[in-house]
């Protein structure tokens, strides 16, 4: 009996030992899972460009406005710019448009 015994306890460590690795090796596939999801994104030049380009446009932060007004009931929007011909200027280049179309299908209101 007692070599019946040592048996089974050696088969249940082994089953144990056998169960411990599994799950050892579970963790370090998860683990190198996790090292890749986590590998930093080298930028290319371009969105280094396209980074410093949206800095400098925010750093300068020009006054381009609409602004709303009533003629009489009648509601109208206008550029907040004393010269309506360089509040346009800056409102297009503020959208990177140069089609005067577009700007106004934006403005259609007045």
């Amino acid at each position: 009996m007692a070599s019946r015994e040592t048996k089974k306890q050696q088969t249940e460590e082994a089953a144990g030992e056998t169960k411990k690795q599994q799950t050892e090796e579970a963790a370090g596939e998860t683990k190198k899972q996790d090292t890749e999801e986590k590998a930093v994104h080298k930028i290319t030049a371009a969105e280094c460009a396209a980074l410093k380009k949206y800095l400098a446009r925010d750093k300068a932060k020009p006054s381009v406005r609409f602004k709303v007004s009533k003629n009489g009931s009648v509601p109208q929007i206008g550029f907040d710019h004393p010269d309506q011909l360089v509040g346009r200027a800056l409102v297009m280049d503020a959208l990177a448009t140069a089609d005067g179309d577009f700007l106004n299908g934006i403005k259609c209101i007045s």
